[in-house]
């Protein structure tokens, strides 16, 4: 090789280090917003402030978490598929979302399971159907005979998802109940609480009220028992097959360029495994844990093929 090809070939390799490391330095123009479809006060929404602070801590971006409830998460996460693809927008809601709430019977067909890209995880969410402590029931079957004693027990759900997956539940357990859909986990847990309803489903909120003796387990909502309720056994424990497995998941619009995906890729990952979302994720009694673009994906869409062929759609 002679010396100018050699300086030439140096210069290719130069130009080409120096566009991967501009592509890898991506930067937001402005704020970027964490939509959470739900109300404030409820699982997604503070798990979700406690990663948007760390994220911002650690890249020096301005993150901010804006809640949109409505139409059992709908509103909101439609708003986040039909943002602008430049990063500045991120969606922070349920694998339910995509892998049930397309089947569903009244579905708007306005969102699918390929509406949005999926960017990673934080953990699983810590499901756990519970009532108070006075309820005269402590497990699924006792859920179930006293429903048919003494009527439809009320449900206080914060989606039309867990309405359903609740209504699978129910078919095999014999409950029979009826649902009132509310804005999140805080409002559902202060029905329950002030005994206006019977018993809801919820994603880590309950575990102080299950500390205080003000709430009880009726089922971990999971494949493992919460070490906060020990005692209390999973839905397959109880005889019945856990209908959905929810994962608190991040999204964006489709179509963001590589550069700025892979950005935000990493500083989701990196965030989810600090110390700070560690230790919050251990005090709801979960592990943080990112299963990445390509892992989200693919439960999404598996899950997805599920629920499709459940509900024939």
């Amino acid at each position: 090789m002679t010396f100018r090809a050699m300086l030439f070939a140096a210069a290719v390799t130069m130009a080409a280090t120096l566009s991967g490391a501009s592509r890898a330095d991506w930067q937001p123009s402005g704020p970027i917003t964490i939509i959470v479809p739900f109300g404030a006060g409820g699982s997604t929404d503070i798990f979700g402030r406690v990663f948007a602070t760390e994220m911002q801590k650690q890249t020096g971006w301005t993150v901010l978490v804006e809640n949109r409830p409505g139409a059992g998460g709908l509103i909101g996460q439609i708003a986040v598929a039909n943002a602008k693809p430049d990063g500045q927008t991120l969606g922070l809601s349920s694998t339910s979302m995509f892998a049930v709430e397309p089947f569903m019977p009244d579905a708007s067909g306005e969102l699918q399971p390929d509406s949005v890209d999926f960017m990673g995880t934080l953990s699983v969410i810590p499901y756990a159907i519970v009532a108070g402590s006075k309820a005269p029931f402590d497990d699924l079957k006792g859920l179930a005979e006293y429903s048919k004693a003494k009527g439809p027990a009320k449900f206080s759900s914060t989606s039309a998802q867990l309405t359903l997956a609740m209504e699978q539940l129910a078919k095999e357990i014999g409950i029979k109940f009826v649902a009132a859909q509310t804005s999140g986990s805080g409002e559902s847990l202060q029905l329950v609480a002030g005994r206006h309803a019977d018993f809801t489903i919820s994603g880590g909120v309950h575990v102080p009220f299950v500390l205080d003796g003000r709430m009880k387990v009726l089922a971990h909502f999971m494949d493992e028992r919460g070490s906060y309720a020990p005692n209390a056994k999973t839905v397959d424990e109880q005889g019945a097959v856990l209908p959905l497995r929810n994962y608190f998941l991040f999204n964006a619009p489709k179509g963001l360029p590589a550069d700025v995906k892979a950005t935000l890729a990493k500083a989701i990952d990196n965030a989810v495994n600090s110390d700070a979302v560690r230790k919050y994720g251990e005090s709801i009694f979960v592990t943080a844990r990112n299963l990445g673009p390509e892992g989200s994906t693919k439960d999404v869409m598996e899950q997805a093929a599920v629920w499709k062929a459940r509900l024939g759609k």
